[in-house]
């Protein structure tokens, strides 16, 4: 199975201003992948930790469908 890990930031909507939607980073992220990684929301550090790692197995080819 392929591997295409994704971080993605939580965002928290705002009041919107002038018309405009708003939004911020929460600072927590997760991370995703196809072959069924799912960190849910965690700090982002975290979440960028298992993104670098589970980046780093599928390079040496030790990841796991």
């Amino acid at each position: 199975m392929p591997h295409q890990p994704h971080l993605i930031p939580e965002l928290r909507d705002l009041p919107p201003e002038d018309g405009w939607p708003r939004a911020e980073a929460t600072g927590r992220a997760c991370t995703i992948c196809q072959c069924g990684l799912n960190t849910g929301f965690v700090d982002s550090s975290e979440a960028i930790q298992s993104f670098n790692a589970h980046g780093a197995e599928v390079t040496a080819g030790h990841a796991q469908a």
